[in-house]
């Protein structure tokens, strides 16, 4: 699972009254857009007896940047309630693989305006996902 399946994901459940979601890049022309990356450095420190490879999930770092129009409280809003979505969010079905979501800060960051006066929030959060099946050995 990668940014691309978490795109997928998000598409199927954020509300995005039309703007433009997409992986790596985001629409800098457009007045609404969502671009989702990947997020550097790692997640908490995650252990398994056995070591890593032990582990019985992955974890995709994702920062999402909502970029919605110019009005600041309507702004402000859809950045909370993208937020609210999937600041907790559980039992996710990842093509068989069961996820969960968990937020790294405690809302969506103003990060302030464009040039062109759009408003720009990010999201940062973490996906974990049952690992995949290797050598007939599951994650769970």
């Amino acid at each position: 699972m990668g940014i691309s399946g978490v795109l997928g994901y998000l598409r199927e459940i954020l509300p995005h009254e039309g703007a433009q979601m997409t992986a790596h890049t985001i629409g800098r022309n457009r007045e609404r857009a969502i671009g989702v990356f990947a997020r550097e450095g790692r997640a908490a420190r995650q252990t398994a007896i056995g070591g890593c490879e032990n582990r019985s999930f992955e974890v995709v770092r994702v920062t999402l940047l909502l970029r919605w129009g110019r009005d600041g409280d309507v702004a402000a809003t859809k950045g909370l309630e993208i937020y609210e979505i999937l600041a907790e969010r559980d039992g996710i079905d990842f093509d068989g693989r069961v996820g969960f979501v968990r937020a790294v800060n405690a809302g969506p960051v103003w990060l302030g305006m464009d040039e062109r006066g759009i408003f720009e929030f990010v999201i940062d959060f973490d996906v974990y996902i049952e690992k995949e099946e290797k050598n007939g050995i599951s994650g769970k």
